[in-house]
């Protein structure tokens, strides 16, 4: 059943990565803060995808980045991040992204990422595996996580998310990191939450650490659990897209870096 809603989730993803794509180099900020940065394209593409999965389906209520909206943890709602790494995607660079979740009762049951610049499209529901497409291609592949197991020769990202690395030394996320750092692992800012969990899906990264939105891993961390990561909390709990303290790995190093983070 949760097939049902994956057509019109990529066309949605689709139409509003298009137009991102196309209007890159004309993004016109609209609101620019330390926490927060939105572009007038954000909005475009928030209403294209609103309007698409509004016709499709009618009866499922949107909670969406810039609209806003109830997440409730009853029954089914769309959660939607019409531009993830606005900031990045401003500057002119690669990496950021489209992505739109189907939630159930809190659970995310359907995910599809679009990567507009790498012209990638990642999809997974709860009942099948990831696929991933690329424009113009019928190909369907499979990713899958990498396999590395040694802990210092894998690529970790450190994602802090809008609450920021305020205060720092006090800052808790910033002494997770420095923690990581005294024993040898040097890990990467990733400039969109959702273009980082993608590389994770494809093998490029290992890892995540994180405190991000339910808009930042409510369809990527679907999407890395059926193409065989783990995402759990900070204490290895059940991931729920709503946690504010995410881990999410190739799950080679999960436990490992559970217990740095628990000692």
């Amino acid at each position: 059943m949760k097939n049902d809603y994956i057509s019109p989730m990529k066309e949605a993803a689709l139409a509003a990565g298009k137009m991102l794509r196309d209007e890159q180099l004309e993004a016109e900020s609209i609101d620019q803060n330390y926490k927060d940065f939105v572009t007038q394209q954000d909005l475009k593409s928030e209403s294209k995808i609103l309007e698409i999965l509004g016709e499709a389906f009618p009866e499922i209520p949107a909670y969406s980045e810039e609209a806003g909206g109830e997440f409730s943890q009853e029954g089914l709602r769309w959660v939607i991040d019409p531009l993830d790494g606005t900031i990045s995607y401003y500057k002119g660079n690669p990496e950021w992204g489209v992505s739109i979740a189907l939630i159930e009762n809190g659970v995310s049951v359907a995910g599809v990422v679009y990567l507009p610049i790498a012209r990638q499209l990642f999809s997974a529901t709860i009942d099948t595996p990831t696929e991933m497409t690329e424009d113009g291609s019928d190909k369907i592949v499979h990713p899958k996580v990498s396999v590395k197991t040694e802990l210092t020769r894998c690529n970790v990202a450190f994602d802090y998310g809008k609450p920021g690395l305020a205060n720092p030394p006090e800052n808790p996320f910033w002494q997770i990191m420095e923690k990581m750092r005294r024993i040898g692992i040097h890990g990467q800012i990733p400039t969109s939450s959702t273009a980082y969990f993608m590389k994770m899906v494809s093998g490029e990264i290992d890892g995540i650490i994180g405190q991000p939105d339910p808009f930042d891993t409510a369809a990527s961390g679907l999407i890395l659990k059926k193409a065989g990561g783990r995402v759990t909390d900070f204490r290895g709990n059940d991931w729920k897209c709503y946690a504010n303290r995410t881990l999410a790995t190739n799950g080679k190093i999960h436990n490992q870096l559970l217990s740095i983070l628990n000692d």
